[in-house]
């Protein structure tokens, strides 16, 4: 809401910019413009409503380049104001607001930024040779207990190449907890297989105020970085607790996300019950275990591990954490899996939901060629 808003506001400051241009040309009577205005002059002003009209409607649809027309159409809106300042310096305050919001933009460009960094990790993801995409057959299921067998026929993996990496783009909403107003965002993710590491960023809004935010993990090593405005730390967290909590995730992508990567994990499987099996994940120096529970029909829908930490006011608890998936679709991929999931929570004083995701798009084996990382802003 606040997105439309600002985007009404700066197309009404394009309009009021072809005043300058009507001006300049004598197309009309204007009594709201008393100092005369040159043609050249006049053009920069049709240039300025130009830039600031399709800023506007990048803002409205939620164009993550917005800010491109906008950072020159406000350089020359502020030109044309200084030079019928006594008419026009109102526009200013348009201008300043403008500038402010073009600040988090701006600053994914730095190389240290969350975005560049996420892409730059991804550039040198793809780049690291991969095996062979093998095709897999009824047979590579055989090792695997009847539950998740039956689970990877049913998402589709036989007949198609072994997963060796996994692009996926999402949008939800987080909180901390249940006190906490749920958070909007968007996001993107690259996880790779061969040499494990999941790169995750997001972009978010609280109160009405931009966060981005980048988790990186890989074989014993994870990190979570948060900012404000793309500049202002608000989180930054490593260690072990993390590294042991991203290793569950790791676990929980593949069961959810790369479902035939399940072939190849080092997974020591249990059953549980008539439609529950344990998975002990080994990665590294850790090793953490899952409880995969199944519907009548063999389709996976709730996920449970008791190995993963909460960040609760800065004191990590560890606490049960489940991740019930429904809404079934099938996806460009092929893949026929969970278009909806949420992240609950289990601490002694009530369960509670802090994240919903809603699956926008997957693709496996991502191409060298394809390192979009762009996240729009919700």
């Amino acid at each position: 809401m606040v997105r439309l808003v600002f985007a009404a506001i700066v197309a009404g400051h394009a309009i009021i910019h072809l005043l300058g241009f009507v001006k300049a040309f004598r197309l009309a009577s204007l009594g709201t413009l008393t100092l005369p205005i040159s043609r050249p002059m006049g053009l920069v002003w049709l240039a300025a409503a130009l830039l600031l009209a399709a800023s506007a409607g990048g803002l409205a649809i939620g164009h993550d380049r917005w800010w491109l027309p906008a950072t020159i159409g406000v350089a020359l809106s502020q030109v044309a104001i200084v030079s019928s300042w006594g008419d026009a310096k109102a526009g200013t305050i348009v201008n300043a607001a403008l500038a402010v919001a073009l600040v988090p933009p701006l600053a994914d460009l730095r190389p240290s930024s969350n975005q560049a960094t996420y892409e730059r990790r991804v550039r040198e993801a793809m780049a690291r040779p991969t095996r062979a995409e093998r095709i897999v057959a009824t047979e590579d299921l055989a090792h695997l207990p009847p539950l998740v067998r039956g689970y990877l026929v049913r998402v589709g993996a036989v007949g198609r190449p072994r997963v060796r990496s996994v692009r996926v783009r999402f949008h939800g909403a987080i909180r901390t907890d249940p006190a906490t107003a749920w958070m909007p965002f968007t996001g993107v993710q690259h996880t790779s297989l061969d040499e494990p590491e999941r790169l995750f960023f997001m972009r978010a809004t609280r109160a009405g105020l931009p966060v981005d935010g980048l988790h990186a993990f890989s074989t014993d090593e994870a990190s979570m970085r948060i900012r404000l405005g793309s500049l202002i730390p608000v989180a930054d967290v490593s260690g072990a607790t993390l590294v042991r909590s991203e290793t569950v995730t790791f676990l929980n992508d593949l069961c959810l996300f790369a479902p035939a990567a399940l072939i190849d994990a080092p997974i020591e499987w249990a059953p549980v019950d008539a439609r529950s099996v344990r998975a002990d994940y080994a990665l590294g120096h850790q090793r953490v275990s899952a409880v995969l529970t199944f519907d009548a029909a063999g389709d996976l829908v709730d996920f449970r591990s008791e190995d993963r930490y909460q960040d609760a006011g800065g004191a990590d608890r560890r606490l049960p954490w489940t991740t019930p998936v429904s809404r079934l679709r099938t996806f460009a991929s092929g893949a026929r899996l969970p278009g909806y999931g949420e992240g609950w929570w289990h601490p002694a004083e009530g369960a509670f939901a802090y994240l919903r995701i809603e699956l926008d798009d997957i693709t496996y084996n991502v191409g060298a060629s394809s390192t979009d990382g762009r996240v729009g802003r919700p």
